[in-house]
């Protein structure tokens, strides 16, 4: 039997001009800032994920839950 399930993320990014965290001799590279925020929220997310299942695990093993990746 397969299952299918299907996830949908949305990553806004809004970055003011008065925020913007750039070290002073940086220059700007169109489009790379966005890539490096949402790998960042991307990897932020598994972190997330990775630790849920943990603690799934844990709850039917009555113990501390482990997952090898």
């Amino acid at each position: 039997m397969v299952h299918s399930r299907t996830w949908t993320i949305e990553i806004r990014i809004i970055e003011r001009e008065d925020e913007a965290d750039r070290a002073p001799a940086e220059i700007e590279v169109r489009g790379n800032g966005e890539d490096l925020a949402a790998a960042h929220s991307l990897a932020g997310l598994a972190g997330k994920l990775l630790e849920l299942s943990r603690d799934d695990v844990g709850q039917f093993t009555h113990g501390p839950g482990r997952l090898l990746i």
